[in-house]
């Protein structure tokens, strides 16, 4: 035997057994089936089953219901610790026994692969780690139940939210950029989806920028530094803070904060950046259920207005008031330990009472 003709048949060896499948029983008794691509560091990947379901996912649980964290991301096996690093092509297909959030963590390098959740009916909400950039056509198509999802890198795709009809909420990264457009020149991730006042942020200063969401019911709200939004995430407090210029933006951000919440775990603080002209309606109980605000800047020209606006704006927020254009004299009271700024047009005066203060304008 050659040296040659032995080397070829060891790699033969070695790359048969990289390619077979093998077997994980976990805790629940639910079986994964799985390939390992890299023997030296124990990565593996899910591998889909035949038609048209997932082997990683329903191989044979009977009744057994799981949620998407029950999926074993790293699992030990005969002393070897094995880290899934890539989700393929329909490994979880319609798959009908999770239900919950799916989170992908930092630990998976690539999602890669076309209809790899598709299909599936009772997943509510997504999370992509920040690093894990994905990659395939329609990875969540007919996914009616998904209503949330965050993304936060590189995102290759079309149709990605294909028919997904229950969304309310995506929202892509600083760090999201898009690659790859379909004819048109938009990847409309949101094609055959008739959805209700469902928002899409989309950050500033990449390809998302230009985005065309596709379907029905659904609006592409920018952010960042140059328009009158911007983001930003605290992981750590749990905590999404959220720069409004105009009215346009607060809306966009008090609609979606309960998806916020509900969603990514995430509480909304809204920072006022100049006076608002809030008109009724816009702010209300529900939804100051799942924000805050540092400082609510508002203008005021009617005490009518200024009585509206405190019916429902908690006397724990601040108000910042701009009376410039007011046609009578405004009363506030403060009586309830309300922290009121007033912002005097030039020769503006008041006067303080014992529960508050009167803002006089003529």
């Amino acid at each position: 035997m050659t040296y040659k003709k032995l080397f070829m048949m060891v790699w033969s060896v070695a790359f048969a057994f990289a390619a077979g499948a093998d077997t994980y029983t976990d805790a629940k008794g639910v079986t994964w089936t799985y390939t390992e691509h890299d023997v030296q560091n124990h990565y593996v990947t899910f591998v889909n089953g035949s038609g048209g379901s997932a082997v990683a996912c329903v191989p044979d649980p009977g009744n057994l219901v799981m949620d998407y964290a029950d999926i074993p991301w790293t699992f030990k096996k005969d002393d070897i610790t094995y880290t899934v690093k890539i989700i393929t092509n329909r490994a979880f297909l319609n798959c009908k026994k999770m239900y919950g959030t799916l989170r992908i963590p930092s630990s998976v390098a690539r999602i890669k692969g076309g209809y790899t959740f598709a299909d599936n009916k009772v997943l509510t909400n997504l999370i992509v780690a920040a690093s894990v950039p994905i990659e395939g056509d329609h990875l969540f198509k007919g996914c009616n139940s998904i209503q949330t999802a965050r993304i936060g890198n590189e995102v290759s795709t079309r149709g990605l939210f294909n028919a997904c009809n229950s969304m309310k909420l995506v929202l892509f990264g600083p760090n999201a950029v898009r690659t790859t457009t379909n004819d048109t020149g938009s990847v409309e991730s949101f094609v055959n989806a008739v959805c209700s006042n469902c928002k899409v942020f989309c950050p500033a200063g990449s390809s998302w920028d230009s985005y065309v969401p596709g379907g029905r019911g659904v609006e592409k709200v920018r952010y960042g530094a140059e328009y009158d939004l911007n983001i930003e995430v605290d992981e750590t407090a749990k905590m999404l803070t959220a720069t409004v210029a105009s009215t346009n933006a607060l809306a966009a951000v008090l609609d979606s904060a309960p998806y916020f919440k509900s969603g990514f775990g995430l509480d909304t603080r809204i920072n006022v950046t100049n006076a608002l002209d809030i008109a009724d309606g816009l702010i209300t109980p529900g939804k100051l259920a799942n924000a805050t605000f540092n400082t609510l800047m508002v203008s005021v020209k009617t005490q009518a207005q200024l009585d509206s606006l405190l019916a429902v704006v908690p006397a724990s927020i601040p108000l910042s008031i701009d009376p410039t254009g007011a046609t009578q004299n405004l009363t506030i009271s403060t009586a309830d330990g309300r922290k009121v700024y007033v912002l005097l047009p030039e020769n503006g005066t008041y006067k303080i009472r014992k529960d508050g203060l009167v803002i006089l304008v003529n």
